[in-house]
């Protein structure tokens, strides 16, 4: 025994089960354009219809805050006020 108390973080593929093939209508029409494969499939995992099936919300942030590493530089930022007083 470690003594390790945090529970082990779960693999992305084993979580993510994006199908992309269910969206082929709205992707082909440009509906998700500019947003990452990353986002679409976290999106998904959050909407899938039988809640057993729903990404948990601690593997959620787990891969949402691996996720942005890759993404934060060429993230906008939105609704930061420069000059505050």
């Amino acid at each position: 025994m470690t003594g390790n108390t945090e529970p082990e973080q779960p693999a992305a593929d084993q979580i993510l089960r994006f199908d992309p093939s269910k969206w082929q209508t709205l992707i082909d029409e440009g509906a998700f354009a500019g947003y990452s494969d990353d986002l679409l499939s976290l999106v998904h995992a959050c909407l899938l219809c039988t809640p057993s099936d729903r990404i948990d919300p601690q593997s959620l942030l787990f891969l949402v805050e691996i996720s942005m590493v890759k993404h934060i530089d060429d993230m906008q930022r939105w609704g930061t006020i420069l000059d505050h007083d």
